[in-house]
């Protein structure tokens, strides 16, 4: 496993400001909530994106995307996040709608 210290994190220049319009939204209301369940469980074990996506084999802006709803997860990284979080995948999933049908 690679430590923390080994990744060389990007950050914008001075001067650059975000506006909360610039970022995109989650893709539905259940990958935004599955987002935040992915969150609180890994700040809860108190480990960084970059210590979770070395644990599940993920890369860690993967990971931020996820916890941010705009990834939809596949059955296998759902099971490899669950694994890493030390949850049953089921925790992660319970109760969340999914997004309506469009229109034909």
């Amino acid at each position: 496993m690679r430590s923390v210290e080994a990744y060389r994190l990007w950050t914008p220049p001075h001067g650059t400001y975000f506006r909360s319009s610039d970022m995109a939204e989650p893709l539905s209301d259940a990958t935004r909530e599955l987002g935040r369940r992915i969150r609180a469980r890994r700040e809860a074990l108190g480990k960084s994106q970059e210590r979770l996506a070395d644990s599940c084999g993920l890369h860690w802006t993967f990971v931020g995307q996820v916890e941010r709803g705009r990834r939809n997860l596949s059955f296998h990284n759902l099971l490899r996040l669950a694994a890493a979080l030390e949850v049953d995948p089921a925790e992660l999933v319970s109760g969340l709608a999914p997004p309506p049908r469009p229109a034909p």
